[in-house]
């Protein structure tokens, strides 16, 4: 301690038992003194016991000579933290307060391994100590560590239903174009069908297009059954036509067929007519050697009478 600075002094119990600190500072004015002050210290000894640790954890404050300022057993304050445990020395508090951080050390009432952490008090030359149970501190985290975990694969479960329903969501309407586009291909699509997808996205303009497609291939379809209708009528009307000239083929086949017939009738009876023909050439030709022959016994036999030869003359066939 320097002269001329302000102090604060240890905490000592006041005549009505409550526990003070006493400040000093001196000034130097017109006049010189020395400006004194005792403050409590029962909230800071209640802010310090109402620190709350699992199971058997505990806290106490050290004042500048290591004395107990607040502890739960409210008859070990003004004593050494070895009054607590043996294993809290003056040593050990401040090997972990130099070091800081979380320290380890053997419990010399049960031999149960404890945590330590030595933190100062801020303006103060006073310390806070935390002790706690070292497997029940880790058993604390192992099951912070489960609860988690747990959370974690709830959380992780909730997300990916919410995404799968988001997503389902989304392709909904792609699913509901791929199903009209393979109607369509395997021939059973309705034309007058429309995909009712009310969206902005690249999906929604696709629709558009597809409902537009369907619309320019409907107007086709209903041209060319049209005109399928007009080519089924003239096909009739060439059936009826081709029919008549069928049926006007056959009577000019029959006419024909009667016409050859009469034709070779007509060759034959020429033929029979030109054998009988024939035949009266011959008998003409065989009468004039007759009459010849006639004529030459009759000239024998009568050679003063005029010769009587009449001619015959052959028929023409």
């Amino acid at each position: 301690m320097k002269a001329g600075e302000q102090i604060i002094t240890d905490p000592y119990k006041d005549f009505d038992g409550s526990m003070v600190v006493s400040i000093a500072e001196p000034f130097r004015s017109v006049r010189q003194g020395v400006a004194a002050l005792d403050v409590t210290v029962t909230d800071i000894v209640k802010q310090v016991l109402n620190i709350k640790l699992s199971n058997s954890g505990f806290t106490f404050l050290l004042d500048s000579n290591d004395l107990i300022v607040a502890y739960r057993d409210n008859g070990l304050v003004g004593k050494t933290a070895a009054a607590i445990d043996q294993a809290l020395s003056a040593d050990k508090l401040a090997t972990s307060l130099r070091e800081g951080g979380l320290q380890t050390f053997t419990s010399a009432r049960n031999g149960q391994e404890k945590l330590l952490v030595v933190m100062p008090v801020s303006g103060t030359e006073w310390k806070l100590v935390v002790v706690e149970d070292s497997a029940e501190a880790f058993a604390v985290v192992t099951d912070a560590v489960y609860e988690t975990l747990l959370m974690s694969l709830v959380l992780f479960v909730l997300i990916a239903a919410v995404a799968t329903w988001l997503i389902s969501k989304q392709l909904r309407p792609l699913a509901e174009l791929n199903q009209a586009v393979s109607e369509l291909a395997n021939g059973e699509g309705d034309l007058t069908h429309r995909l009712h997808i009310e969206r902005d996205d690249e999906i929604g303009q696709l629709a558009g297009s597809v409902n537009r497609f369907l619309a320019q291939l409907q107007v086709i379809i209903k041209d060319i059954v049209s005109q399928t209708s007009v080519l089924s009528e003239s096909a009739s009307q060439s059936r009826v036509l081709s029919e008549g000239a069928t049926d006007v083929l056959r009577g000019q086949q029959s006419n024909i067929d009667q016409v050859a017939t009469a034709i070779h009738e007509m060759s034959a009876t020429a033929g029979e007519v030109a054998s009988h023909a024939e035949m009266t050439a011959n008998a003409a030709q065989v009468a004039e050697t007759s009459c010849h022959d006639g004529l030459d016994v009759i000239g024998k036999t009568a050679p003063a009478s005029k010769p009587c030869r009449p001619r015959l003359m052959p028929q023409p066939a």
